[in-house]
C-alpha cells in the first residue's frame, strides 16, 4: 500500500477547499413566476403591494417568515416609494426596497432590493431617517407585477428574481421554496379585503 506524504495530502486538502470556495462564490439567480386572474381590482392589488400590514402573524395580510413590512415615508411619492422588509427564516435579513408603479392600461409594479454598491448614499439617509437597519442575506432582488383589468377581474403576473452569491447560493433550495411560499401567500392576498 503506497502511502502520501504530509505535503501531497495538504496539497489536496488546499486544493479541495479552493474549489469548494469558488462554487460557492458563484451566484445563484433563483426565478420564479406565478400568472392568475382574480375577483379584485387593480386598486387592491396595489394596496395590497404596499401595505404595512403584512407579516406572518397578526397583520391584515399573511406573508411567510415576514417579521414586519412597512411601507416608509421618506422619500415617498405618489408613484415611488420605498418599503423596508424583516424576514426571519434560513437566515434573519433587514432591507430596504424602491417600489416604482407605472400606471396604464397595464400597470405596472417593479420592486429592487437597494445594493449598497448601487445605493449606499440612499441607504444611509433611510436608515438614519427610519432607525431601521439595512442587512440582507442576498445579492439582489427584484420583481415585476403587471396588472391587467379583465372586466370585474385582474390578471397578475409576477415575475420574481433573487441572486444568492458567496456561501449564501448553498441555500438556493430553501430559497426557491421560501419565495414560492411568498408567492402563493401575495396571491391569496389579492384576493382578500
Amino acid at each position: 500500500m503506497l502511502e502520501r506524504s504530509p505535503s501531497r495530502w495538504s496539497r489536496h486538502l488546499v486544493l479541495g477547499l479552493l474549489a469548494w470556495t469558488l462554487t460557492a462564490s458563484a451566484a445563484t439567480d433563483i426565478v420564479e413566476t406565478k400568472q392568475a386572474t382574480l375577483a379584485t381590482t387593480t386598486a387592491h392589488v396595489l394596496e395590497v403591494l404596499g401595505s404595512s400590514e403584512l407579516c406572518h402573524e397578526g397583520c391584515k395580510y399573511f406573508a411567510p417568515q415576514t417579521v414586519r413590512e412597512v411601507k416608509v415615508q421618506p422619500f415617498a411619492e405618489e408613484n415611488s416609494y420605498y418599503k423596508w422588509t424583516h424576514v426571519s427564516g434560513i437566515k434573519t435579513v433587514k432591507f430596504f426596497t424602491h417600489v416604482q408603479v407605472t400606471p396604464g392600461a397595464v400597470t405596472r409594479v417593479d420592486f429592487r432590493t437597494l445594493t449598497k454598491d448601487a445605493d449606499a448614499p440612499r441607504i444611509h439617509e433611510l436608515e438614519a431617517k427610519t432607525g431601521l437597519e439595512h442587512a440582507p442575506a442576498f445579492d439582489l432582488s427584484t420583481a415585476t407585477w403587471t396588472l391587467t383589468p379583465k372586466g370585474d377581474q385582474v390578471e397578475v403576473k409576477a415575475n420574481v428574481m433573487t441572486r444568492l452569491g458567496g456561501l449564501m447560493s448553498m441555500f438556493g433550495g430553501p430559497a426557491r421554496k421560501a419565495m414560492k411560499e411568498s408567492l402563493e401567500a401575495s396571491f391569496a392576498n389579492f384576493t382578500r379585503k
